[in-house]
């Protein structure tokens, strides 16, 4: 079918009915397949059931200059059967993609706490082959009750990235995480990521230069909603700019409310980190922030001597409620730099000092 241009297609155009029953996936692929500007105008577009790390509507093939408008009241609607993930738009070699709108999703077959964990992404970012790809933007993203609203992952690959990727909103209502980024997805920037009784609402590792602010209510977590990591044999994690705010904590914190951390003993790189927290914790007694390493994946944490840098960390903030003391459980072959603003309730312990130089003169932005 010819392209229809800017005037774009609906999915209704192509028989969906919109009424959260019927199963509009192949109408949905319909529009894609006939206009790359596809309009998803007010009601509830049923995806139907998905499972085996399936993919509902794959983009792929479309190439660059996709643009979905989404009008208000318009929501997208998937039932994942199996303990996995699923996703309902997959994105690879799509440049210069647009959404226009809030994308909104909701997985009825959701289970946070399953292994692993079973639910769909909304939109699922990823690289597997030699190229870079990216200028990626997002007016806003809603998710109840799924894995996450935005995830980006593929090859380990320093010359092969997702990158150029800027989101106005992320809603993560009851979510598993906010936003996700596996080793893919450099120069990121969301306005806001808006977390409600979610577990990581923002984890990343193995890129660069992102600036991000996070507000957290009712963490369901009891460590790392931020968690700023480098994975054992994974790409370094550097330029990572973070403004925290956390409030109604329901659960006893019990790790950190934000980890910066190495999983994994192999040599790696976390650098060029500012983070600025605002954390009311009346019942837990975790530090608002904690540099660590870990054995492994899902392993303990370890004071073994390793070659892994920390290095030009920037942390500053306020702890409401109690004082909060910022700790350190890693031992490093070089001392990193530790840029250190302060703030009310706030301090760092005896064991930042052991294992970084500290310029206690930083003045946060």
């Amino acid at each position: 079918m010819q392209d229809k241009g800017i005037e774009g297609v609906t999915p209704k155009d192509y028989g969906a009915a919109a009424d959260g029953v019927t199963v509009d996936v192949v109408a949905i692929r319909k529009a894609f397949a006939a206009s790359k500007t596809v309009r998803f105008s007010q009601g509830t577009y049923n995806f139907g059931d998905i499972g085996a790390n399936g993919v509902l509507v794959d983009l792929t093939a479309l190439g660059p200059g996709i643009t979905m408008i989404v009008d208000a009241g318009a929501e997208f609607l998937c039932n994942t059967t199996d303990n996995t993930l699923t996703a309902f738009f997959l994105l690879e070699s799509n440049s210069h993609f647009t959404v226009k709108g809030t994308a909104s999703f909701r997985d009825t077959g959701y289970n946070g706490l399953s292994t692993p964990i079973r639910g769909a992404v909304g939109f699922l970012l990823t690289n597997h082959t030699a190229h870079n790809w990216g200028d990626v933007n997002i007016e806003a993203i809603h998710g109840h009750r799924i894995v996450a609203p935005l995830l980006i992952n593929g090859t380990v690959s320093a010359a092969d990235r997702v990158r150029d990727i800027v989101v106005g909103h992320i809603v993560a209502d009851d979510c598993y995480y906010g936003f996700n980024a596996q080793n893919q997805g450099d120069r990121v920037g969301i306005g806001k990521i808006s977390a409600y009784r979610c577990y990581r609402p923002y984890f990343v590792y193995g890129v660069t230069a992102h600036e991000v602010e996070v507000v957290n209510r009712a963490p369901r977590s009891n460590s790392g909603a931020v968690n700023i990591s480098r994975s054992d044999g994974g790409l370094p994690t550097r330029g990572i700019r973070v403004r925290y705010s956390e409030r109604e904590n329901v659960v006893l914190t019990t790790t950190a409310h934000v980890l910066i951390n190495h999983i994994g003993p192999s040599l790696g790189e976390i650098s060029g980190i500012h983070v600025t927290y605002d954390i009311e914790d009346l019942a837990g007694a975790a530090p608002p922030v904690k540099i660590v390493t870990y054995t492994a994946p899902g392993g303990v944490e370890t004071n073994a001597l390793l070659a892994n840098v920390v290095d030009d960390v920037h942390i500053s903030g306020k702890c409401v409620g109690r004082n909060g003391a910022v700790t350190c459980t890693a031992n490093y072959t070089a001392k990193g730099r530790l840029h250190w603003g302060g703030g009310p309730g706030s301090s760092y312990d005896g064991t930042i000092p052991k294992q970084f130089r500290i310029d206690d003169n930083y003045a946060p932005a």
